[in-house]
């Protein structure tokens, strides 16, 4: 009954049933439209995304650095090394050039590489301990008087003058006696105990030489095999280039120092030159301290491990100096002096083929194996 009376009314009322039919067709209509907007704009997007997507960014080298960078707390001489040590090399390399030319002229002037003192050449050695107010006038008339080269210098205890030291090319007892009144001609007479004299053959001072130059030879070979044979047992293999670099450093620290002897016109006497056996143990000590630092220390970057060898190497040359230029100063032999002079002149040089050449040397040659890695 009641679906017959709905029948009814709608027959009764077809506009209402019109518009109500129209009302209800124009909301979905509405809600179809709004269904189509959101599609339209999903798509909008996903074709503005698309096509960023396809776009090429550009990337910046800001985008990689890090937000909070840390300063670098090194000091300027530090800094200033590890951004230069290629070019610093040029200096240790310049320094034995004009080395070797130095010792190429003397030896091209002289016939000798370095002047030789009584003990290696022969000859008399005459020690007064009495002062004389112009030496160069001695040696002059002694060498006119005498008729060979006199060698005249001052004897000196803790920078006080306190005698003369003469040398001269003779040997015989006849020409010894005439050396010794033409001296005392000049000073006066002088008793037994005011002076001392020694004398040394040619031949036996040949001998001596020979055997100390024998003698460097064969410490400065049994040192490269030691430095070679050190490294293979401490790493386990050959390590043929560093143990190269160590035996190079010693050998122009030789070098150097022969030439500043030479320039210096220092006469070099047997004790002298067993100086230089001194100075390759102490050239090789700091040698193999940078290297040993530099290839089994822990720290990341290799200029560390430098400068961490550095502290230590460079404090050991420093304190040695010190006491040998104190001993220099204040000893009385003329002996122990020329010892003295020739380790300092070589530990100076040590220091700057040790830690500029061979330092820079080895880490050239480690970062270059670790980058080819």
């Amino acid at each position: 009954m009641d679906s017959g009376k709905d029948s009814a009314d709608m027959s009764a009322n077809p506009d209402n049933f019109s518009d109500e039919k129209i009302s209800g067709s124009g909301d979905n209509d509405n809600d179809v439209s709004t269904t189509d907007s959101a599609k339209n704009n999903e798509k909008h997007n996903n074709a503005d995304d698309n096509k960023t997507e396809g776009k090429n960014y550009e990337y910046k080298q800001s985008d990689f650095r890090p937000k909070n960078k840390v300063a670098d707390e090194r000091n300027f001489i530090i800094k200033s090394y590890d951004r230069n040590y290629k070019k610093l090399l040029l200096i240790p390399s310049a320094v034995v050039v004009i080395a070797v030319i130095i010792l190429l002229s003397s030896f091209y002037s002289t016939g000798e590489f370095f002047q030789k003192d009584i003990s290696i050449r022969g000859g008399v050695t005459v020690t007064v301990m009495e002062t004389y107010r112009d030496l160069g006038e001695l040696q002059e008339f002694l060498t006119e008087s005498m008729g060979t080269t006199v060698n005249a210098r001052k004897l000196s205890e803790a920078g006080a003058y306190r005698g003369i030291i003469l040398d001269a090319g003779i040997e015989s007892d006849e020409d010894v006696t005439k050396f010794l009144s033409l001296i005392q001609e000049k000073t006066g007479k002088l008793p037994e105990q005011q002076y001392s004299v020694q004398v040394v053959g040619s031949s036996l001072g040949a001998s001596f030489f020979k055997a100390v130059i024998v003698s460097i030879f064969a410490a400065f070979l049994f040192m490269a095999i030691v430095v070679f044979i050190y490294f293979r047992l401490t790493t386990g293999k050959w390590i043929m280039l560093p143990s190269l670099f160590i035996v190079w450093t010693v050998l122009v620290d030789i070098i150097c120092t022969f030439a500043v002897v030479s320039l210096l016109g220092v006469k070099l006497s047997t004790a002298g030159l067993a100086a230089f056996l001194l100075l390759i143990g102490y050239s090789v000590d700091t040698d193999i301290l940078l290297t040993m630092r530099t290839l089994k220390s822990r720290q990341e970057k290799i200029c560390d491990r430098i400068m961490t060898a550095a502290k230590t190497g460079i404090f050991m040359t420093l304190t040695g100096m010190a006491a040998i230029t104190a001993g220099m100063i204040f000893t009385q032999s003329e002996t122990i002096r020329q010892i003295m002079l020739i380790l300092v002149i070589g530990l100076a040089f040590d220091l700057l083929h040790t830690w500029l050449a061979n330092a820079g040397i080895l880490r050239w040659y480690l970062e270059r194996r670790l980058y080819e890695k």
